[in-house]
């Protein structure tokens, strides 16, 4: 199961719907939470659905703080965690912020990051077997 959000905050959506339909097209199971996600909310649904990963995108600077945040309270979730995947326009004028950001950072088309996402989910699945 992959969870697919914006950032806590961040009012755009247009990039997460548009990997969420991706992923779908690759018989992926996909749970679209929307905009501006809450992160005590969604730290709730990650526990509560067991989520495999999270993808979250960004626009806006003025919520990096708060993508940062969140990126460490997920590190600190107990194991099994879910694989944390970020990305989006802000990383391209910020790109010190990726290093700030504890998870894997995907940049560019969103095709071709909907093809890296189930190729780590692929390995994630060899992992569990």
């Amino acid at each position: 199961l992959v969870l697919i959000c914006s950032a806590p905050g961040e009012p755009h959506e247009l990039a997460s719907l548009m990997l969420a339909l991706f992923l779908r097209r690759n018989s992926i199971r996909v749970v679209y939470l929307g905009q501006s996600i809450e992160s005590t909310s969604l730290l709730h649904t990650i526990k509560k659905l067991s989520a495999t990963m999270l993808c979250i995108s960004l626009t806006m600077p003025a919520y990096l703080p708060a993508l940062t945040n969140l990126s460490r309270q997920i590190e600190q979730l107990p194991t099994p965690r879910p694989l944390f995947v970020f990305g989006g326009q802000v990383f391209a004028h910020h790109p010190g912020a990726i290093a700030q950001i504890h998870g894997t950072y995907m940049d560019g088309d969103l095709q071709l990051a909907a093809q890296e996402i189930h190729s780590q989910l692929q390995e994630c699945l060899k992992k569990q077997i």
